[in-house]
């Protein structure tokens, strides 16, 4: 049994009780912050109001400090901030309290977004200070933004108890690789060393580290941090519906790709992989949905491939089922950049739940996980010559794309928010150092 393995077992897999902290008499009350939360559509988003709805059903309680709806742009969000003002305490949709600050109306450049996150995190600071009578049992800071990180060990300060950071990705290491930071020489070099610092800092400092991959969790490990958990990302099985096998016909393939079109995902292979397979006489649809700082690029590239290429716009969340059963095969993609190979693209947990045939481009833990779920096909990343000859191979034999349900019932094992939010609680317990008999 190798160290992963007994990761896995300590952390995901021991054994749940069905009751709350609520049911053993203590109520637990957190302070959320959090740069991206609902109404707005994306992986923190899903993430954080699954999490919020359990724990508020069990009786704890709950407040956010987040923004207005902005992402990913804020001209996107218009209609979600009506009805929304700056500072006030609102009641959210699962009974929390949520105070929202205002934004940097910003664009896909790293610059404006990261005057946006620093203006964010500084008022984020600002109603932490005001809530100074409230008391809370434990301050969770969640990244993306990174600039999170330092609102959350001032309310840590303020209320006196611990801080939690969530590490959804492998930060600080994309530093590296973001737009502005790849320069290694001059001001930018220096500016992104100092960030590595600051958020290793950050981690080390913090009570307890949540992060969503086991490889991750060990690279934390390495650099000193104490007590590193993993909280898989999930998806929440308790609203989405159950799936219908997709009805492929031979010669022709429908794939979607449903996210982020940005400079993370290397979509570009994923058109060139599309026109391969056209060439190879496919009937190919492919459909891109999302926004994002690559999608003028992905728009240019399209217009020379032999398949059929439709881009969308975002879509809201009541409508992204529609996508799934349009589907024979479903895109997770992520470039060749090293520090995904600890990451897992929230989005995965999602598709693997639609039981809908996985075409990965992923490396490391990601890739393990579609291989041990049975749910589709993985390549390296970039590998556009290996996915053509993948969707031609499905083409000619639909039967492939059925799997049954196995990528559901690996989501419902491994990682079905309702568990997950149980998990999450855990740590919490252990974090405050609260010991509750039968827990």
């Amino acid at each position: 049994m190798t160290s992963e393995d007994v990761v896995r077992r300590r952390i995901v897999f021991a054994p749940e009780t069905n009751e709350s902290l609520r049911d053993q008499g203590t109520v637990v009350k957190i302070l959320l912050i959090t740069h991206y939360y609902r109404p707005e559509v994306g992986a923190p988003q899903r993430r954080w109001g699954s999490f919020v709805k359990h724990w508020q059903r069990q009786g704890h309680q709950v407040t956010v400090i987040t923004s207005l709806p902005h992402y990913p742009l804020p001209r996107h969000t218009s209609r979600l901030r009506r009805g929304n003002r700056p500072f006030r305490h609102q009641r959210g949709v699962h009974g929390e309290t949520v105070i929202r600050v205002p934004y940097f109306a910003h664009g896909y450049g790293a610059a404006s977004r990261t005057i946006d996150h620093l203006l964010v995190a500084a008022l984020s600071a600002v109603v932490a200070l005001s809530l100074g009578r409230r008391r809370f049992t434990v301050v969770i800071a969640t990244v993306p933004a990174l600039a999170s990180l330092a609102p959350g060990h001032i309310a840590s300060r303020i209320f006196r108890v611990p801080l939690i950071l969530e590490m959804r990705d492998a930060w600080p290491d994309l530093v590296t690789y973001a737009g502005w930071a790849q320069t290694t020489t001059g001001f930018l070099a220096q500016a992104r060393a100092v960030v590595h610092r600051l958020v290793t800092r950050s981690q080390l400092k913090s009570k307890h580290v949540v992060t969503t991959s086991y490889r991750f969790a060990e690279v934390l490990r390495s650099r000193g941090a104490e007590h590193v958990t993993v909280i898989r990302n999930g998806a929440d099985l308790e609203t989405m519906p159950q799936p219908v096998p997709p009805i492929a016909h031979q010669g022709s393939l429908k794939v979607l790709y449903l996210g982020t079109l940005g400079r993370s995902q290397g979509l570009a292979a994923v058109i060139d992989a599309a026109g391969m397979a056209a060439a190879g006489g496919v009937d190919l649809e492919l459909r891109l949905v999302g926004d994002g700082a690559a999608r003028a690029h992905l728009l240019e590239r399209a217009r020379g491939s032999r398949a059929s290429i439709t881009i969308m716009d975002t879509v809201p969340h009541d409508e992204v089922w529609s996508h799934y059963q349009w589907a024979d095969t479903v895109v997770v993609s992520l470039r060749e950049w090293a520090p995904f190979e600890w990451t897992v693209p929230s989005k995965l947990y999602e598709v693997l739940a639609t039981n809908r045939h996985i075409s990965g481009m992923l490396s490391g833990e990601a890739a393990q996980i579609v291989r041990d779920a049975g749910a589709g096909f993985v390549c390296p990343p970039g590998d556009a010559k290996a996915l053509g000859r993948h969707w031609l191979q499905l083409a000619h034999d639909p039967s492939l794309l059925v799997h049954s349900d196995s990528g559901r019932d690996w989501v419902r094992e491994q990682s079905d928010f309702r568990k997950l939010s149980s998990a999450y609680l855990g740590v919490i317990r252990e974090t405050t150092g609260q010991l509750i008999e039968g827990g």
